[in-house]
Formats: structure tokens, C-alpha cells, sequence
């Protein structure tokens, strides 16, 4: 995939980059090697953790995406437990659901590994 191409469907505004689909996106990402992926994962979990404290609040959602992704299983966990909770307290049902499957399948492979 050349410069050119790239920047027909890529468009950037300061830190953030936007897509014209998300297809374009996705076509990007298989792109990018596994660990590149999983460092930048985590590079954007703790740079929206660090910023989020100043403000006050916390895209919980968003971080256990993230540190999931990453493969920081702890807090990605503890992410994906809050956003569950956040979301069953907002009546999204299938966002909550979501969350704690990961919760449950995450915390068995824990288990399975520690045995």
C-alpha cells in the first residue's frame, strides 16, 4: 500500500487520525504486525488513563478494550468489570454482557494457567 493511497482514505487532525470507513481502518490494522498492535494497545490504554485523571472521569469502556487488546490481562479485567457495572447501571444489557463474558472468560484462563 503506497503514500499516496493512503492518504485518500486516512485524514488527520492533530493527534487523532479518522478514517473514511471503517473498512479502512480494519484494512490498516491487519497490516500492522501482532506485537506492533499490542504495543500501541497499550500506549493508547495508558495515555487515556494518564489524561482521564485530570478530567475526573475514566472511559472505563474504552481502557478494558484497550488493555485487553494489549494484553495486560489485571487491568483489563478491572476495566471490564467497572465498564459492566457502568453499563448494567445505564440499562445497556448487551454492552454489560459483553463485559463480564470477558471478565469470566479471562479470570478462567487465569485460572486454568495457575493450576
Amino acid at each position: 500500500m503506497g503514500l499516496r493511497s493512503l492518504r485518500r482514505w486516512l485524514f488527520s487532525e492533530g493527534d487523532f487520525y479518522e478514517f473514511d470507513h471503517a473498512k479502512s481502518r480494519d484494512a490498516l490494522y491487519e497490516e500492522i504486525s501482532p506485537p506492533l498492535r499490542k504495543a500501541y494497545h497499550c500506549r493508547v490504554a495508558e495515555t487515556l488513563e494518564s489524561g482521564s485523571k485530570v478530567i475526573g472521569k475514566l472511559p472505563i469502556s474504552d481502557l478494558a478494550h484497550h488493555y485487553a487488546k494489549a494484553g495486560n490481562k489485571e487491568k483489563a479485567i478491572k476495566y471490564s468489570l467497572a465498564a459492566g457495572k457502568e453499563a448494567l447501571a445505564l440499562f445497556c444489557g448487551t454492552e454489560a454482557i459483553k463485559h463480564f463474558r470477558y471478565v469470566l472468560e479471562a479470570t478462567e484462563e487465569v485460572g486454568r494457567v495457575c493450576r
